[in-house]
């Protein structure tokens, strides 16, 4: 693992050009596939003890998002609908580079399917029972890591609008957000109006967190406390909130 986070890190670190803002946010993106790689390894530690099996979902997570790099460099953003799926592009880059050369073609597969479909809107039915676990740990590690980098720049904020997908930040919310939430559905991308809304679709991720250990994950850094503290008031705030603090509990 020490090798491949070093390639890892060598290629993100190509990416930066002297340029303040643009060189933030490839070490945002960089320092977030470190991270995720760390959450992906202790998810699968509360559901395997075979040190393979840490092994493979380690490497799933530190390449997960290594297609942000090229997708930033192309497009100077890191929304998909405005330039290419950036899972597409991270499986280009792990063949590319053959960054999974070493391990057997299954093991390849199994995770580069695993990145593939960590930024679907749900994970496909008929998986495998390890490719399910795969594509549901990636996609929990994922969003776990997320908030701690959308609440620290809500927390602290600052010029990098890419985190928040350059939405205009003012206190409004979407109907069609908000109901979508208080359906327990998923939020589609394409009613984010403001930052706001993009808040609200964050919350929605609770809804769909996989394993025991990424619900304590957010109980554990009090994720929903702090995002709904940077919600504005609207109708059903509350309402809203005490049902995924319930749901959170539910799942413990």
């Amino acid at each position: 693992m020490d090798k491949l986070r070093q390639r890892l890190i060598e290629y993100a670190d190509g990416f930066l050009t002297g340029n303040r803002d643009e060189d933030l946010m490839i070490l945002l993106k960089r320092d977030h596939c470190l991270q995720v790689a760390e959450v992906a390894l202790e998810l699968m530690k509360s559901v395997s003890e075979d040190p393979y099996e840490h092994r493979l979902a380690e490497t799933a997570g530190l390449l997960h998002d290594i297609g942000r790099f090229v997708q930033y460099r192309k497009y100077r953003t890191f929304a998909d609908a405005k330039s290419e799926n950036h899972s597409v592009l991270g499986v280009r880059v792990i063949d590319e580079m053959a960054l999974l050369s070493e391990l057997p073609s299954g093991e390849q597969k199994l995770i580069k399917d695993a990145i593939l479909m960590h930024n679907r809107a749900a994970i496909p039915d008929g998986l495998a029972e390890r490719a399910h676990l795969y594509a549901a740990l990636l996609r929990d590690a994922d969003k776990i890591d997320i908030y701690r980098v959308v609440l620290e720049y809500y927390e602290n904020p600052s010029s990098i609008g890419s985190v928040t997908l350059d939405l205009p930040d003012i206190p409004e919310v979407s109907p069609d957000v908000v109901e979508a939430l208080r359906q327990r559905h998923p939020v589609r991308m394409a009613d984010l109006r403001t930052v706001s809304d993009f808040k609200l679709c964050q919350l929605a991720w609770i809804y769909d967190l996989n394993l025991p250990r990424s619900h304590r994950f957010f109980l554990e850094r009090a994720y929903l406390e702090r995002m709904g503290t940077h919600l504005p008031e609207f109708s059903g705030k509350n309402f809203l909130i005490t049902q995924l603090a319930d749901f959170l509990a539910s799942r413990l």
